[in-house]
């Protein structure tokens, strides 16, 4: 059983803008520059949920983020199965270390580097110890910087991943995606 008492909620809003070599990422307010990741190798996670369930939750999961994108005018996000992968990806890399910085040390937007994903816009939310989908987006819709990245007219594409410690804690990473056109 989870407990509902643990409990952390952190949040990136990336905005990649491309010039000269380098990438300027802004994270909910500060920029930081830094050079692109050259290595694109990436270990094979394997997720450990029960798919069906984790269809379930991440199903809920995604027509509660519509319904607030809804109330407000928003288009809906769809789910993309590639974006998918890398969450499930991050779930298990914020099992390890629950930042938007990478274990690794780079921060959460060098996966798609690492998949060679071009991207205009991307974003995360990330999330522990919930068990229920309700809890979890109401969470994230309190929080300034969690609300602002689910209603960002900007994303078009999410990936609702999974991964469920030995401990049974779940870890969730939402991510945001707009393609490069």
């Amino acid at each position: 059983m989870i407990r509902k008492n643990v409990l952390q909620v952190t949040t990136i809003f990336c905005l990649i803008l491309f010039g000269l070599g380098n990438i300027s990422v802004v994270f909910a307010g500060w920029e930081q520059e830094h050079r692109p990741n050259l290595d694109t190798s990436c270990e094979s996670i394997v997720v450990t949920e029960e798919a069906q369930s984790v269809e379930t939750l991440s199903n809920e999961v995604l027509e509660l983020l519509n319904i607030e994108r809804a109330n407000v005018g928003l288009a809906p996000l769809m789910v993309s199965e590639e974006i998918t992968l890398l969450s499930n990806i991050r779930a298990y890399e914020s099992s390890v270390l629950f930042s938007h910085m990478r274990p690794n040390g780079w921060s959460c937007s060098s996966l798609f580097q690492d998949y060679k994903i071009q991207y205009s816009c991307v974003g995360e939310n990330l999330a522990f110890g919930y068990e229920d989908a309700s809890d979890m987006v109401n969470a994230w819709m309190n929080s300034k910087y969690h609300c602002e990245n689910i209603l960002n007219q900007n994303f078009e594409y999410c990936g609702i991943g999974f991964y469920q410690n030995e401990n049974e804690v779940i870890y969730c990473s939402l991510l945001f995606y707009t393609p490069q056109t």
